[in-house]
């Protein structure tokens, strides 16, 4: 009779969550936001204080929508590689992983706990739920998701 080992898991730190996910941002700029930032260095002149000139609303129109488009596959790129590897690059060089607390690992959970990545503020305020002591963003309990050490 064969039997099954499990896997033992511990509780991983926020620094260590957190140096994770600015390895994760740092691939997200060079494989997503860098070729966007090519695309477009030529087509709009910004001046120093950062502000557009000559801005007209076809302009405006594609920065808008770039930003939307970056803003989906940012997320992709999180869900996607926790739902079919259960860590991100950041989280495979950490050795820290996404885990269930429902059986296995559903798409609609990755993407749930990865949605509030759209926006900085929205993720602040996500990780700010972490002083409660228990080690898990808000939207890691709302999709019953655990990030653990392995």
């Amino acid at each position: 009779m064969k039997l099954k080992m499990r896997e033992s898991f511990y509780a991983v730190s926020f620094w260590r969550r957190l140096i994770a996910y600015l390895v994760d941002l740092v691939v997200i700029n060079l494989v997503v936001v860098l070729p966007f930032n090519l695309l477009f260095k030529e087509k709009i002149a910004i001046n120093d204080l950062g502000f557009l000139i000559n801005s007209n609303p076809e302009k405006l129109f594609s920065i808008v929508f770039t930003g939307i488009i970056i803003a989906i596959l940012s997320v992709a790129y999180w869900a996607l590689f926790e739902y079919f590897l259960s860590q991100s690059l950041g989280k495979m060089l950490f050795g820290i992983k996404v885990i269930s607390l429902r059986g296995s690992l559903k798409f609609s959970q990755c993407l749930l706990r990865n949605i509030t990545k759209f926006s900085s503020l929205l993720l602040l305020f996500d990780c700010i739920y972490m002083i409660n002591g228990n080690g898990m963003r808000y939207f890691d309990k709302l999709s019953k998701t655990k990030v653990v050490g392995t």
